[in-house]
């Protein structure tokens, strides 16, 4: 390609990006997650630092304009943002995003990248890159390319090492395709040999249990009450939601937990008592455990402290003597629940001046909160984005029995969004070895294995419940244990030696 067409080569590198979206759910090409690589691989040979700039800025905005096009659907369709500043905003969400993720690892590649290393030090920056976007700037840490992999046997790698140790194999996998391709005979047989190791690894590991199941099953029911998005936070809304989740939860009272998603309640919990009293009393008389998503203020004299959380109802007596155990969201979204350059930026788009954005912001919780307590089991829970942070996610899982995430995915319609995002939540059911419960809004609803597969699902865009059972999990996995410190290390030493080799 480059050879033929010099000048086109950053056009083909923003269509290899933007065809990498298509592994993803809901398409689940997972092929194009060894071969869209492999392209930019190829794009990059004999490509100076301001070369391997360039494409991979084109090959980052490709894959992000389309992998994450669907904040289109908020910002315009939710957030009634005129079409062509939403237009402008998603441009500049996909430019940044290849900018600060793809460009600057590119570029490194460019000038380091020197004969036999060239493939170990593609796959290590690839891997560095997506982990950056861990925390960089609050974190981006969506469309890892090892999520492509979570039904075949590479999730087998997923306990061992995480998401970013698939990823890294898949990345890799990809430069052994060449060398099976187009490599001398000898090259052939070591790709060919080296991509079955690959394969079989992933099978055996995809096999290994590395927790077990304690004590007996619970009964769960997650309510999907579907309420449209650009309805929800109406004044004129609140009684009618209410007694929506109020009648799909009428005939569950009695199974074991009883969930409610993200901001079922549309009131802040102080406005809520009366309402939480009566329920507290409706899962003591019955046995049950009962969880709701519902914002959460502390007044005080200085102004008001917003939370995102989730609170498990149990016990007896009044809120005020004996208060719900609660989750405050940690890890809040950027332009979404707190805003950057707030009074600048509503002035120029609705959408972040919207009813369900506190003026002030949300605020973040505590680091190191403990598991919710529901039906005897500790519920490590996570809400909405906050499931797509890998490391979060198994330091939280490490004291808990069952992995809890609530999320409104209403905002993103009926877009890739949601799929996306179920699909990133599976693997952390995968890297844990925890059942996991994910109660939605508008779906993807869900009871999930500890192997990553889907035990049920609810239909998107329906107003439905979901019975299921989970058990507790007790042990670690490698990756509890370790976390990415494995991979980064071995990523970091094949970068040395090809900065030393420079």
């Amino acid at each position: 390609m480059n050879k033929l067409l010099p000048e086109r080569a950053s056009l083909f590198a923003l269509l290899a990006g933007a065809l990498n979206t298509l592994a993803f759910a809901p398409f689940g090409a997972w092929p194009l997650a060894v071969l869209s690589p492999l392209a930019l691989y190829l794009l990059l040979r004999n490509a100076d630092a301001r070369t391997g700039f360039r494409r991979g800025f084109a090959y980052g905005f490709g894959f992000w304009l389309s992998g994450v096009c669907w904040v289109y659907v908020s910002i315009h369709v939710y957030g009634y943002t005129p079409a062509a500043m939403a237009v402008t905003l998603t441009l500049l969400f996909a430019a940044m995003l290849a900018l600060i993720f793809f460009a600057w690892w590119t570029a490194l590649y460019a000038w380091l990248a020197r004969g036999v290393l060239r493939p170990l030090l593609f796959t290590a920056l690839w891997v560095t890159g997506e982990w950056v976007r861990s925390w960089l700037f609050t974190g981006f840490p969506w469309l890892y390319q090892g999520y492509a992999f979570i039904d075949t046997p590479l999730r087998g790698y997923a306990p061992v090492g995480g998401v970013l140790l698939v990823s890294a194999l898949a990345v890799f996998a990809g430069t052994l395709l060449l060398d099976v391709l187009r490599g001398t005979q000898r090259a052939r047989a070591g790709g060919a040999l080296a991509l079955l190791a690959i394969a079989a690894g992933g099978y055996a590991l995809a096999h290994v249990h590395w927790t077990q199941p304690v004590g007996t099953a619970r009964t769960v029911s997650l309510m999907q009450g579907n309420i449209p998005q650009d309805m929800k936070w109406l004044t004129e809304m609140q009684g009618p939601t209410i007694q929506i989740y109020r009648d799909l939860t009428r005939d569950e009272w009695g199974r074991d937990i009883l969930v409610w998603p993200e901001s079922a309640i549309p009131l802040f919990v102080h406005e809520g008592i009366p309402l939480l009293e009566h329920l507290r009393e409706q899962a003591n008389a019955s046995g049950s455990s009962f969880i709701t998503g519902m914002p959460y203020v502390y007044r005080l004299n200085a102004g008001n402290v917003f939370h995102n959380s989730v609170l498990s109802i149990a016990g007896a007596g009044r809120f005020d003597e004996n208060p719900p155990a609660m989750y405050h969201k940690v890890h809040l979204v950027p332009f979404g629940e707190v805003v950057p350059f707030a009074s600048l930026l509503r002035a120029i788009a609705p959408f972040f001046a919207l009813e369900g954005i506190p003026l002030e912001g949300f605020q973040r919780g505590a680091a190191n909160q403990p598991p919710l307590p529901a039906a005897g089991l500790g519920l490590a829970t996570f809400l909405c984005y906050e499931i797509v942070y890998p490391d979060y996610v198994r330091r939280q899982a490490a004291t808990a029995d069952v992995l809890l995430t609530v999320s409104n995915d209403g905002w993103f319609g009926a877009s890739h969004g949601p799929h996306q995002h179920f699909e990133i939540a599976r693997m952390r059911a995968v890297e844990t070895g925890r059942w996991l419960l994910r109660g939605t809004n508008t779906g993807i609803s869900a009871i999930v294995a500890p192997d990553g597969s889907v035990v049920k699902r609810a239909p998107q865009f329906e107003r439905t419940l979901l019975r299921g059972e989970v058990t507790a999990m007790k042990g670690t996995t490698p990756y509890m244990t370790w976390g990415n410190l494995p991979v980064l290390l071995a990523a970091l030493a094949i970068t040395l030696l090809a900065w030393r080799r420079r």
